[in-house]
């Protein structure tokens, strides 16, 4: 069984934090402009990235006049499955860890869920993968490519197409990523994390602004200041960004028996099932102890036959 993910995603700020100045693994450029101003949603701080060129999303680098755009999501909206874009898992394990933690410029998550991007126009080439953490997104960002929690996770390169609507560029993929896996560590120390091992993964309906440091924006005139500039979810909103790309992908459901999500005490193949009662089964082992999918005679996964 293939479990059919559909993720919506700003991929917002354009970073030195994802310039992959790989001889360190970062970058020291320095920031600019952002954080909380008078009675709006507005940032204003100076932490809150490099200022005008980025300020639509908050970036903390500046792509203009590159051939190789870099960026860092800055959300990722899961669409599909239901108990994936559900408000606890979105908001508490996705949103939380993408978030980076910078109160000044409201986003309160802990900035240890990153996934790159560099888009090579020049060549038609995208480079994308996720990264260690940093918690300081002025210093930059470095790839992942090592074993995370049984799986490799490495960056991958693929082609795209890309062409113009008016100072705008849009961007597709033009061929799928077969495997990539993204980690979601929950701690800084890397210690533990929650893998996201994804199948033929394509991207299209992607608009970067003019300049090339946006992908998506920060939704500052929709948020309220008196709700702290979170999403009001009793005025239909979800989401602090407004998405600028659409991504897709599949989950295998073997693989997803083996995604310990801790905030549930079960593996991602129980909170698909939408029913640990029905498909789960008690296990305890390698330090976690909760449900994981439930198999008959054969070995084969219950949940499968849904």
């Amino acid at each position: 069984m293939r479990t059919k993910l559909t993720l919506m995603t700003t991929l917002a700020a354009s970073v030195t934090v994802a310039t992959m100045i790989l001889a360190a693994c970062g970058s020291e450029e320095e920031g600019g402009t952002g954080g909380a101003g008078s009675q709006t949603c507005w940032p204003t701080d100076p932490g809150c990235g490099i200022g005008s060129v980025g300020e639509a999303c908050m970036a903390w680098h500046d792509n203009t006049g590159s051939d190789t755009l870099s960026f860092r999501m800055s959300q990722l909206e899961v669409l599909k499955p239901d108990v994936l874009a559900g408000q606890f898992l979105q908001d508490n394990v996705v949103t939380k860890g993408v978030a980076l933690n910078l109160p000044m410029c409201f986003q309160e998550g802990t900035g240890r869920f990153t996934w790159l991007m560099e888009l090579d126009i020049a060549n038609q080439r995208v480079k994308t993968g996720g990264a260690h953490v940093q918690l300081n997104p002025a210093n930059g960002y470095c790839y992942i490519n090592e074993t995370v929690e049984g799986f490799m996770a490495q960056p991958m390169e693929v082609a795209i197409k890309t062409s113009t609507d008016g100072a705008d560029t849009l961007f597709e993929l033009t061929e799928s990523i077969a495997d990539i896996t993204v980690a979601i560590y929950l701690t800084d120390d890397e210690s533990s994390a929650i893998i996201l091992p994804l199948h033929e993964v394509m991207m299209m309906e992607g608009r970067i602004s003019s300049g090339g440091n946006c992908i998506g924006a920060w939704d500052g005139d929709d948020l309220s200041f008196d709700n702290d500039c979170k999403p009001d979810r009793n005025e239909g909103q979800k989401m602090q960004w407004t998405n600028g790309a659409k991504l897709t992908g599949y989950i295998e459901l073997e693989e997803s028996d083996d995604v310990w999500i801790p905030e549930m005490t079960q593996t991602l193949c129980v909170a698909l099932s939408g029913s640990a009662m029905t498909y789960g089964e008690d296990f305890n082992e390698g330090g976690r102890e909760g449900k994981r999918c439930a198999r008959d005679a054969n070995g084969k996964i219950l949940a499968g036959e849904k």
